[in-house]
């Protein structure tokens, strides 16, 4: 059986593909399902601070 060097190619990013797929996939549901075991702080939000003169100071150029 002979394969050409494109099909072979194609054949072998898949193979790669699928073993990377299904390893992200492994690695997901264990993440998944350590989260469920696992109590998380939960931590303030950052305070934003918005500087409003920069928006009128470009209002003013336009």
């Amino acid at each position: 059986m002979y394969i050409d060097p494109g099909t072979g190619s194609i054949i072998i990013q898949i193979l790669i593909g699928g073993l990377a797929g299904i390893s992200f996939l492994g690695y997901a549901f264990k993440a998944k399902i350590k989260s469920l075991f696992t109590k998380k702080k939960a931590e303030p939000a950052p305070e934003l601070e918005l500087e409003t003169d920069n928006f009128k100071d470009m209002d003013d150029e336009i």
